[in-house]
Protein backbone atom coordinates (compact mmCIF):
# COMPACT_ATOMS: atom_id res chain seq x y z
CA UNK A 1 0.00 0.00 0.00
CA UNK A 2 1.42 3.42 -0.91
CA UNK A 3 2.01 5.59 2.13
CA UNK A 4 2.31 9.05 0.58
CA UNK A 5 -1.44 9.45 -0.16
CA UNK A 6 -2.23 8.59 3.45
CA UNK A 7 0.29 11.10 4.74
CA UNK A 8 -1.15 13.72 2.39
CA UNK A 9 -4.66 12.95 3.66
CA UNK A 10 -3.58 13.38 7.28
CA UNK A 11 -1.42 16.34 6.15
CA UNK A 12 2.38 16.50 5.91
CA UNK A 13 2.52 19.12 8.68
CA UNK A 14 0.63 16.85 11.08
CA UNK A 15 2.75 13.85 10.12
CA UNK A 16 6.07 15.69 10.36
CA UNK A 17 6.40 14.93 14.09
CA UNK A 18 5.97 11.21 13.43
CA UNK A 19 8.25 11.22 10.39
CA UNK A 20 10.98 12.99 12.37
CA UNK A 21 10.61 10.40 15.15
CA UNK A 22 11.03 7.53 12.68
CA UNK A 23 13.85 8.93 10.51
CA UNK A 24 11.39 9.77 7.71
CA UNK A 25 10.24 6.17 7.40
CA UNK A 26 6.66 6.58 6.19
CA UNK A 27 5.47 3.11 7.17
CA UNK A 28 6.86 3.43 10.69
CA UNK A 29 5.50 6.96 11.01
CA UNK A 30 2.00 5.77 10.16
CA UNK A 31 2.34 2.86 12.59
CA UNK A 32 3.38 5.32 15.32
CA UNK A 33 0.48 7.60 14.39
CA UNK A 34 -2.06 4.79 14.82
CA UNK A 35 -0.45 3.73 18.10
CA UNK A 36 -0.63 7.32 19.33
CA UNK A 37 -4.35 7.35 18.50
CA UNK A 38 -4.91 4.03 20.26
CA UNK A 39 -3.06 5.02 23.45
CA UNK A 40 -4.92 8.34 23.46
CA UNK A 41 -8.25 6.53 23.33
CA UNK A 42 -7.17 4.08 26.03
CA UNK A 43 -6.15 6.88 28.38
CA UNK A 44 -9.62 8.42 28.26
CA UNK A 45 -11.05 5.62 30.42
CA UNK A 46 -8.80 6.13 33.48
CA UNK A 47 -8.94 9.90 32.96
CA UNK A 48 -12.72 9.74 33.00
CA UNK A 49 -12.75 7.81 36.28
CA UNK A 50 -10.16 10.12 37.81
CA UNK A 51 -12.14 13.24 36.95
CA UNK A 52 -15.36 11.78 38.33
CA UNK A 53 -13.52 10.79 41.52
CA UNK A 54 -11.96 14.21 42.01
CA UNK A 55 -15.04 16.28 41.23
CA UNK A 56 -17.19 14.20 43.58
CA UNK A 57 -14.56 14.62 46.30
CA UNK A 58 -14.57 18.39 45.88
CA UNK A 59 -18.36 18.51 45.65
CA UNK A 60 -18.55 16.72 49.00
CA UNK A 61 -16.32 19.37 50.55
CA UNK A 62 -18.41 22.16 49.04
CA UNK A 63 -21.63 20.60 50.29
CA UNK A 64 -20.15 20.30 53.77
CA UNK A 65 -19.09 23.94 53.71
CA UNK A 66 -22.04 25.55 51.97
CA UNK A 67 -24.90 22.97 52.22
CA UNK A 68 -26.57 21.02 49.40
CA UNK A 69 -27.19 24.21 47.41
CA UNK A 70 -23.50 25.08 47.29
CA UNK A 71 -23.49 26.18 43.61
CA UNK A 72 -25.72 29.09 44.63
CA UNK A 73 -23.72 30.09 47.72
CA UNK A 74 -22.59 33.69 47.45
CA UNK A 75 -19.79 33.00 49.93
CA UNK A 76 -18.35 30.38 47.56
CA UNK A 77 -18.65 32.72 44.58
CA UNK A 78 -16.64 35.38 46.36
CA UNK A 79 -13.70 33.01 46.85
CA UNK A 80 -13.46 32.23 43.13
CA UNK A 81 -11.39 34.09 40.55
CA UNK A 82 -13.50 35.97 38.02
CA UNK A 83 -13.14 33.33 35.30
CA UNK A 84 -14.30 30.46 37.50
CA UNK A 85 -17.07 32.54 39.03
CA UNK A 86 -18.40 33.07 35.51
CA UNK A 87 -18.10 29.34 34.81
CA UNK A 88 -20.09 28.49 37.93
CA UNK A 89 -22.76 31.03 37.04
CA UNK A 90 -23.07 29.62 33.53
CA UNK A 91 -23.25 26.04 34.83
CA UNK A 92 -26.04 26.71 37.30
CA UNK A 93 -28.01 28.67 34.71
CA UNK A 94 -28.32 25.71 32.36
CA UNK A 95 -31.96 24.98 31.55
CA UNK A 96 -32.11 21.47 33.03
CA UNK A 97 -30.28 22.26 36.32
CA UNK A 98 -33.47 23.06 38.29
CA UNK A 99 -31.65 24.09 41.49
CA UNK A 100 -29.95 20.69 41.82
CA UNK A 101 -26.23 20.62 42.60
CA UNK A 102 -25.92 17.17 41.02
CA UNK A 103 -26.89 18.74 37.69
CA UNK A 104 -24.33 21.52 38.06
CA UNK A 105 -21.39 19.22 38.76
CA UNK A 106 -21.00 17.76 35.22
CA UNK A 107 -21.32 21.25 33.71
CA UNK A 108 -18.09 22.36 35.39
CA UNK A 109 -14.72 21.77 33.75
CA UNK A 110 -11.78 19.75 34.98
CA UNK A 111 -9.99 23.08 35.32
CA UNK A 112 -12.63 24.28 37.80
CA UNK A 113 -12.17 21.24 40.04
CA UNK A 114 -8.40 21.57 39.88
CA UNK A 115 -8.76 25.21 40.99
CA UNK A 116 -10.24 24.00 44.27
CA UNK A 117 -6.80 22.61 45.19
CA UNK A 118 -5.02 25.97 45.32
CA UNK A 119 -3.34 27.19 48.50
CA UNK A 120 -6.04 29.60 49.61
CA UNK A 121 -8.47 26.75 50.31
CA UNK A 122 -6.13 24.90 52.69
CA UNK A 123 -7.60 26.20 55.93
CA UNK A 124 -11.25 26.20 54.85
CA UNK A 125 -11.49 22.97 52.85
CA UNK A 126 -8.47 20.74 53.09
CA UNK A 127 -7.01 20.94 56.59
CA UNK A 128 -10.29 19.68 58.08
CA UNK A 129 -11.31 17.20 55.38
CA UNK A 130 -8.56 16.08 52.99
CA UNK A 131 -7.39 12.97 54.84
CA UNK A 132 -10.98 12.01 55.63
CA UNK A 133 -12.08 12.27 52.01
CA UNK A 134 -8.92 10.61 50.69
CA UNK A 135 -8.38 7.95 53.36
CA UNK A 136 -5.74 6.05 51.41
CA UNK A 137 -3.51 9.06 50.77
CA UNK A 138 -0.15 9.06 52.60
CA UNK A 139 -1.12 9.62 56.23
CA UNK A 140 2.24 11.12 57.17
CA UNK A 141 2.15 13.79 54.44
CA UNK A 142 1.13 17.26 55.68
CA UNK A 143 -2.15 18.43 54.20
CA UNK A 144 -0.65 21.43 52.41
CA UNK A 145 1.92 19.21 50.69
CA UNK A 146 -0.64 16.58 49.74
CA UNK A 147 -3.02 19.21 48.41
CA UNK A 148 -0.23 20.81 46.36
CA UNK A 149 0.79 17.42 45.01
CA UNK A 150 -2.79 16.71 43.95
CA UNK A 151 -3.00 20.09 42.22
CA UNK A 152 0.20 19.41 40.28
CA UNK A 153 -0.90 15.89 39.33
CA UNK A 154 -4.26 17.17 38.12
CA UNK A 155 -2.48 19.81 36.07
CA UNK A 156 -0.40 17.18 34.27
CA UNK A 157 -3.46 14.99 33.68
CA UNK A 158 -5.53 17.94 32.42
CA UNK A 159 -2.84 19.10 30.00
CA UNK A 160 -2.41 15.60 28.59
CA UNK A 161 -6.17 15.26 28.21
CA UNK A 162 -6.27 18.53 26.30
CA UNK A 163 -3.62 17.25 23.91
CA UNK A 164 -5.63 14.08 23.40
CA UNK A 165 -8.79 16.10 22.76
CA UNK A 166 -6.98 18.02 20.02
CA UNK A 167 -5.52 14.83 18.49
CA UNK A 168 -1.95 15.89 19.26
CA UNK A 169 1.07 13.59 19.60
CA UNK A 170 1.61 12.26 23.11
CA UNK A 171 4.07 9.44 22.35
CA UNK A 172 7.05 11.39 23.72
CA UNK A 173 5.46 11.89 27.13
CA UNK A 174 6.01 9.69 30.17
CA UNK A 175 2.62 7.99 30.01
CA UNK A 176 3.55 5.50 32.71
CA UNK A 177 4.05 8.41 35.08
CA UNK A 178 0.68 9.92 34.17
CA UNK A 179 -1.06 6.58 34.66
CA UNK A 180 0.54 6.23 38.08
CA UNK A 181 -0.80 9.64 39.05
CA UNK A 182 -4.30 8.79 37.79
CA UNK A 183 -4.37 5.46 39.58
CA UNK A 184 -3.03 6.97 42.81
CA UNK A 185 -5.71 9.66 42.89
CA UNK A 186 -8.47 7.10 42.46
CA UNK A 187 -6.86 4.83 45.07
CA UNK A 188 -6.56 7.71 47.56
CA UNK A 189 -10.33 8.07 47.44
CA UNK A 190 -11.37 4.40 47.31
CA UNK A 191 -9.28 1.24 47.05
CA UNK A 192 -12.33 -0.77 45.94
CA UNK A 193 -12.92 1.56 43.00
CA UNK A 194 -9.25 1.35 42.08
CA UNK A 195 -9.23 -2.46 42.24
CA UNK A 196 -12.43 -2.67 40.20
CA UNK A 197 -11.27 -0.32 37.45
CA UNK A 198 -7.65 -1.38 36.95
CA UNK A 199 -8.33 -4.64 35.04
CA UNK A 200 -10.28 -2.69 32.42
CA UNK A 201 -7.43 -0.33 31.55
CA UNK A 202 -5.70 -1.05 28.24
CA UNK A 203 -2.91 1.48 28.62
CA UNK A 204 -0.21 -0.85 29.91
CA UNK A 205 -0.80 -3.38 27.16
CA UNK A 206 -0.44 -0.69 24.54
CA UNK A 207 2.69 0.73 26.15
CA UNK A 208 4.29 -2.69 25.80
CA UNK A 209 3.77 -2.70 22.03
CA UNK A 210 4.82 0.90 21.32
CA UNK A 211 6.44 1.04 17.86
Amino acid sequence: MPHTPIINTLSPSRMSTYLNATNQDQAKALELYIWNSQISAALLVPMHLCEITIRNTVAQVLETQFNAQWPWARSLELTLPKYFRAELTKARNQQDVRNRASKVIPELTFNFWQQMFVTKYDQQFWQPYLHTLLPNAPANMPVDQLRASIFNDLDKIRKLRNRIAHHEPIFKQDLNLIMNKIESLIYFRCSNTSDWATPYYQVQALLQVKP
